[in-house]
């Protein structure tokens, strides 16, 4: 069994918030992956030993990661660790945008984002992993009326609204923007009608909407100016998905005419499917971080 840190046990709380809407207050990925490498009928070989935060509870439960005496008091903590454990390495699950907020020696943090807000130690290291929800009920339509879709808010990063601004009223492409209560529906409504789905990056440089899109059978067309991809090593992201950065968002419309006249959207849509069963549900990104610290 994987060696696992005691912290303190305030440094465990539960999900408390309904974020994304459709997922309620299931789990997150910290919450799973402690329950994943608890698991007493899973036998890991590792030289890592697991730091089980929930991070992002922790965090948005303290003035949203503000709170800097409780920063202060985790980062001597942290500090204690390496000189208690010199000659050790760890490693951590963070699905929190701004990452850990704490620099950790000798870790590997698996984070669903990253941020220049959060110190790093030199011997740090972010890894991507994919930011996970809930499946969404429902399946795509044999027959897909949106050539593009995307519902979801447009003021949580500037290039959202550039991509709104260049893209609304183009002919086929679907849009539900800011619109009031509950998007997932709309967003359903739309995606499962849409041969591509933009997934723009929000405060984080990625978004939920990249997997949700996987997901629900579509082509994520993933805009950022930083990309967080995870799995690079075994993943061939531009056979899954289209990555556009935002000086090329005016491309958009030609590239996605292109892939639909040349019938190479099955392609896309094949692949990204065996990629999405293998890696990005949450058993199979939390073996591939098994897989990661096994090696």
């Amino acid at each position: 069994m994987i060696s696992v840190l005691d912290v303190p046990q305030e440094w465990l709380p539960k999900n408390t918030f309904q974020y994304p809407p459709h997922q309620g207050h299931s789990p997150l990925i910290e919450e799973r992956a402690y329950a994943f490498f608890t698991d007493q009928n899973r036998v890991f070989e590792t030289d890592y030993i697991y730091i089980p935060i929930q991070w992002t509870m922790y965090h948005c439960s303290n003035n949203w990661g503000n709170d800097t005496a409780k920063i202060a008091e985790m980062q001597r903590w942290m500090d204690a660790l390496a000189e208690e454990y010199p000659d050790k390495k760890f490693f951590t699950i963070v699905q929190y945008d701004d990452g850990t907020l704490v620099s950790i020696e000798n870790c590997k943090v698996f984070a669903a984002s990253n941020s220049p807000k959060s110190p790093k130690a030199s011997t740090q290291e972010y890894i991507p992993i994919p930011l996970l929800s809930d499946p969404h009920p429902g399946s795509p339509k044999e027959h897909r009326m949106n050539k593009v879709g995307f519902a979801g808010r447009n003021d949580t990063h500037p290039m959202r609204k550039m991509m709104c601004d260049k893209l609304m009223g183009t002919p086929d492409y679907k849009f539900a923007v800011n619109i009031s209560g509950d998007l997932s529906q709309a967003f359903r409504d739309i995606i499962y009608d849409s041969v591509f789905g933009l997934a723009p990056r929000g405060y984080g440089p990625t978004s939920f909407r990249m997997y949700e899109t996987m997901q629900m059978g579509a082509i994520p067309i993933y805009i950022s100016d930083v990309f967080w991809l995870p799995f690079e090593d075994e993943i061939d992201w531009e056979k899954a998905a289209l990555l556009v950065h935002p000086d090329d968002i005016d491309t958009i419309p030609v590239k996605v005419d292109a892939i639909l006249d040349s019938g190479e959207y099955e392609n896309y849509l094949e692949y990204g499917r065996i990629v999405y069963e293998k890696y990005l549900t949450w058993d199979g990104t939390l073996n591939q971080i098994a897989k990661i610290i096994s090696k």
